[in-house]
């Protein structure tokens, strides 16, 4: 009798935390890679053509096909065998769109996405914006 009880308080407490997890709108993935993937993943990629560390975290960065385009996968010394982060970065990056865009989209296509930023923020050096938005709760 105890362990049908059991089963049945693991489901009520995990149910609120599934049912948060679906309101929300996270990407987890981008282009074909995941968050959490094991690091093992990046051997068809070849040899990084540049490795390092950066705020205490490890990065791999692999030059993609075609320009000057490339993918940072950033892994999290505590977790050594998991993909903590990723980043594609170039202008001319043939990508799978993340959240439905691509590199080298519009600022009006962003918004029309991903709705109206917070905050934008000027990135001289970089001769673009970043447009900020603050994480919610719920919808």
């Amino acid at each position: 009798m105890l362990a049908p009880i059991r089963l049945i308080a693991r489901c009520i407490i995990l149910l609120p935390a599934l049912l948060l997890a679906q309101t929300q709108n996270c990407q987890t993935e981008l282009n074909g890679f995941l968050l959490g993937q094991y690091t093992s993943t990046l051997k068809p990629l070849g040899a990084p053509a540049e490795t390092g560390e950066q705020n205490g975290w490890h990065y791999q960065a692999y030059k993609l096909a075609k320009g000057s385009s490339y993918m940072v996968f950033e892994i999290d010394p505590k977790h050594p065998e998991q993909i903590a982060a990723i980043q594609v970065s170039g202008e001319d990056a043939e990508m799978h769109p993340f959240a439905g865009l691509k590199l080298g989209d519009t600022q009006e296509q962003v918004i029309a996405k991903l709705g109206k930023p917070d905050e934008v923020k000027p990135e001289p050096e970089e001769r673009l914006q970043v447009l900020v938005q603050k994480p919610k709760l719920h919808d």
